[in-house]
C-alpha cells in the first residue's frame, strides 16, 4: 500500500467470514473497513470471487440485491488450498 500510495483497507477472513486479520491505510476511508470485510465475506460464504456477483447483476440478476451476505462489488478472492475454501481476502 506504501509504496504504491494506495489507501485502502485489507481483509482476511476464515472459510465462515469471521476477521482473521485487517490492515487500514492511515487515509482509507473508514467506511471501506466494512465494505473490504464484505467482500472477502462474500467470496468465503459463498466460494466465488465477488466480481462473479458483480458480473451477474451487471447481466440483469437483480435477484443477487436480496442474496442475504452478497456484495456484488469485485475485489474479494478466495484463498483454496487443496480443493478447500480455507477463507478470503477483500480489498
Amino acid at each position: 500500500m506504501k509504496k504504491n500510495g494506495w489507501n485502502m483497507v485489507i481483509a482476511v477472513v476464515g472459510p465462515s467470514g469471521n476477521t482473521v486479520y485487517l490492515q487500514k491505510a492511515d487515509l482509507a476511508a473508514n467506511g471501506s473497513i466494512d465494505v473490504a470485510q464484505d467482500k472477502a465475506r462474500t467470496s468465503a460464504q459463498f466460494r466465488a470471487p465477488a466480481k462473479v456477483f458483480q458480473d451477474r447483476l451487471a447481466g440483469g440478476d437483480s435477484y443477487l440485491l436480496r442474496l442475504t451476505g452478497a456484495t456484488p462489488i469485485a475485489g474479494g478472492i478466495p484463498i483454496v488450498v487443496g480443493g478447500k475454501v480455507i477463507g478470503a481476502i477483500g480489498i
